[in-house]
């Protein structure tokens, strides 16, 4: 530790107070890491949170295990990166298809990652804020949640923090046993992190920039005057390091030549559309992130609504205010470790120009929990009257623990069991009391698909991705074949083509429940509600739905001519549009001179794409 900072006045050095609420993290680090523990310990039931790209990762390794091809219903999979797959796959090779051995590994991993953010943190920052980063993130709601969910996120993170630490090793090596340690250990890192998620590419850009730098000037603060040679060595060596991490995951890459329509190739159409990709989103995107994501995955929440416009309909508020100070916080660590620095700007930078969602900040968190703890430390220090710098430092520190820590009790009582609060907080079981019962009735689905449907047919029904898991058989949403507009009957003609043609025998029809339905994909649903896909005979029902041979039905040029299909999945905004028009005026589009000109734009194309109308849906007897 550095010896105790002084004041000049005038020729009298007057010691600097301790600041005594920072003084007592470490007498009590025990007492942090025990919360951590049990956090993690009641937060883990065994149970697999159901998801569609966790769904997809289980579905990819599963396939590894008993056919030994990357594909994921009918096609070679070009999207998503094979390490979560490998590891899914071994595990299944090994305690076979349970819920409990996909989990474990990724917990595990949660626990390994926090105790070597101790090890990275423990040279270079002081004590107290090495335990205060080690239990922010034991203690962050979306990194418990990503501890116990079947995906990369956690294993990405873990990557990243073994990479970082040897690269700090590795400009600290002095002799080539050392140095050979440390570059094994960049190996292992990086290759397990580029297997993992395409975000490794910010953390290779990260790399590359601050070698570069290197090769000029020191990459860390306080670096010894004769550490100039081992420094340019190591970062040589880690550009050699990069190039052979790349190597080996491409000649594991298990997509194969259609890698090139995955993420690298959305990338490419996104930058040769640079202006409509990029640029034109760039707004919502930012604001996506000051808003909405950042705040969530960093402080646990969103901090209050917007009070100051920005245009474009949007506000700003506390949310958008703390994440810049965050951010700001974050990148300035290039003083410290310009790589850490470095990671957190291109990692931000990334997320505004192509999107995220909270998830997407974990692997940056450590330091970001970082760059926060040395800002509020700061501010704490311009105070002098007694109590200030405890205070300052209290409601910095409690803006991002505390609003983590009640994420995390409603995490450890979903796990549990038991129903929201404003439910009654009674024990209801995990399938309900995860995403309030959504996923209810879901296995009996499959399993009812399982039984009655051929491994070489298809059929179409909701959640499509998860329901193509379980069942082991190909299940799609409509939204995947259908154009985006219906001009001409071209749904109807495709549709016809696909049960003629392509072996879907079945579909999945609402019985007493349609919760399912109410995913990503609703076209699907649509269709049925509309009365375009309508079941004939029933199959089999379970789980409130039923699996029925279907027929497609001619609805008429005047019910889906030019039928726009992103409307048909914008039912929000199709509700608030249809109680606009009177239930006559509904269904007589055809008199428009009944009404004056500002209200016929819009209402003429009401019944076009309202399908859910109600005195529509009886024209076309849709059930």
């Amino acid at each position: 530790m550095a010896e105790m900072p002084v004041s000049e006045i005038g020729s009298v050095a007057a010691p600097i107070r301790e600041n005594q609420l920072l003084a007592l993290i470490p007498r009590w680090r025990w007492a942090f890491f025990v919360t951590v523990g049990l956090l993690v310990v009641f937060a883990f039931n065994g149970r697999w949170r159901i998801g569609r790209d966790s769904s997809a990762y289980r579905a990819l390794g599963h396939q590894l295990v008993t056919t030994g091809k990357y594909v994921f219903r009918d096609r070679q999979e070009d999207t998503r990166y094979p390490g979560m797959p490998l590891l899914l796959a071994g595990v299944e090779r090994v305690f076979g298809r349970g819920d409990a051995p996909a989990l474990l590994p990724v917990t595990l991993m949660a626990i390994a990652t926090l105790l070597l953010t101790y090890r990275l943190l423990r040279p270079v920052v002081p004590l107290w804020l090495v335990i205060a980063v080690t239990f922010g993130m034991g203690a962050n709601g979306r990194f418990l949640e990503h501890a116990n969910e079947v995906l990369s996120d956690v294993p990405f993170l873990l990557g990243v923090v073994v990479s970082l630490i040897a690269f700090d090793r590795l400009q600290r090596a002095r002799d080539v046993r050392s140095r050979a340690g440390a570059m094994t250990l960049l190996v292992i890192g990086l290759v397990f992190a580029a297997a993992m998620r395409p975000t490794f590419w910010v953390l290779a850009l990260a790399l590359v920039a601050t070698c570069v730098w290197g090769l000029i000037r020191p990459t860390r603060a306080e670096e010894p005057a004769d550490n100039a040679r081992p420094r340019r060595l190591a970062c040589v060596l880690t550009l050699a390091v990069l190039a052979i991490a790349a190597a080996a995951f491409a000649l594991v890459d298990l997509r194969g030549n259609s890698a090139a329509g995955g993420y690298e190739g959305k990338m490419r159409a996104r930058l040769a559309d640079f202006h409509h990709k990029i640029i034109e989103p760039l707004p919502q995107n930012v604001y996506a992130v000051l808003e909405q994501t950042l705040p969530e995955a960093f402080f646990g929440t969103q901090l209050g609504p917007g009070f100051i416009p920005v245009g474009g309909g949007h506000w700003i508020g506390l949310s958008a205010i703390y994440s810049l100070v965050l951010i700001v916080s974050g990148v300035l660590l290039v003083r410290r470790n310009v790589l850490w620095g470095l990671f957190v700007l291109f990692t931000v930078l990334t997320m505004g120009a192509i999107g995220s969602v909270p998830r997407y900040f974990i692997m940056i968190l450590p330091l970001l929990l970082v760059g926060w703890g040395l800002h509020i430390n700061w501010l704490a220090e311009r105070f002098r009257a007694y109590g200030a710098k405890e205070a300052i430092t209290f409601a910095g520190l409690g803006l991002v623990v505390i609003p983590n820590l009640i994420s995390c009790a409603n995490l450890i009582r979903e796990q549990r069991g038991f129903s929201r609060p404003q439910e009654g907080f009674k024990h209801v079981g995990f399938a309900q009391a995860y995403h309030s019962g959504k996923w209810q009735g879901v296995e009996e689905v499959a399993k009812m698909i399982h039984d009655h449907v051929r491994p070489d047919q298809k059929i179409f029904g909701p959640e499509a991705t998860v329901l193509t898991f379980l069942s082991d058989r190909d299940v799609f949403g409509l939204g995947m074949f259908l154009p985006r507009k219906d001009r001409g009957g071209a749904w109807e003609r495709k549709l016809r083509k696909m049960q003629a043609e392509s072996s879907y025998a079945y579909a999945v029809f609402p019985d007493t429940s349609a919760k399912l339905y109410d995913d990503k994909d609703v076209v699907t649903g649509k269709l049925i509600k509309v009365g375009m896909l309508r079941p004939t005979k029933v199959i089999a029902t379970a789980g409130g739905y039923k699996l029925c041979e279907y027929q497609v039905v001619a609805l008429g040029k005047a019910k889906h001519h030019k039928r726009d299909l992103s409307a048909a999945t914008q039912p929000k905004a199709r509700r608030q549009r249809s109680a606009t028009t009177t239930g006559p005026a509904a269904t007589q589009p055809v008199a428009p001179p009944r009404r004056r000109r500002p209200r016929a734009a819009t209402t003429v194309p009401a019944p076009v794409t309202q399908p859910m109308d109600r005195p529509q849906v009886k024209v076309m007897g849709a059930k």
